[in-house]
């Protein structure tokens, strides 16, 4: 790889180097088990019977397709997936707040609405 390479190429790193990357962020975040990249499933897991895991086939894609700026956001939703399972039912909406993501949908198309005119004698 050449110096022009470096700031011209927008390759994306490989699956490893992602894999890497989840797992560091999860380790940060305070994981205390030990987790264990397998690279034949591209998955993270742990070595427990009660084993947590987390399958990176969806997550690689989604990362490879967010910009540069956005990537290290695309690692932090898959490392608060890691945890999604110790986490308890929120109070308020404030706490759930962070982790949502609200959709908007334009007009339905008249074909799919339902209503009097659907049915009419």
């Amino acid at each position: 790889m050449g110096i022009l390479d470096r700031f011209f190429t927008s390759k994306p790193p490989s699956r490893d180097t992602f894999a890497k990357a989840v797992l560091d962020g999860i380790k940060r975040a305070g994981e205390k088990r030990a987790v264990v990249y397998d690279m034949d499933k591209f998955a993270l897991r742990t070595a427990e019977a009660n084993s947590n895991s987390l399958n990176l086939g969806n997550a690689y894609p989604e990362f490879c397709g967010a910009p540069k700026a956005n990537r290290a956001e695309v690692v932090k939703k898959y490392v608060r997936i890691w945890f999604a399972h110790r986490m308890e039912i929120p109070s308020d909406f404030e706490d759930v707040r962070p982790s949502s993501r609200f959709a908007t949908y334009g007009p339905i198309p008249l074909s799919l609405r339902v209503g009097r005119s659907a049915i009419s004698t």
